[in-house]
């Protein structure tokens, strides 16, 4: 079962700064996998909300 942004880090309740984002079938969200910096990570959620 795929996950989106925030059903992982609800599940994982990870509020490090290292985040993941695990979307299935979606080369575009490669890029949102392994999120080091907070801003970026907003920017990752906003795309997986988005797809």
């Amino acid at each position: 079962m795929p996950y989106n942004y925030v059903e992982f880090i609800n599940q994982k309740k990870m509020s490090t700064r290292a985040s993941y984002c695990i979307v299935a079938n979606s080369q575009s969200l490669k890029m949102c996998q392994l999120i080091y910096i907070t801003f970026v990570a907003r920017i990752c959620l906003r795309m997986c909300q988005l797809n």
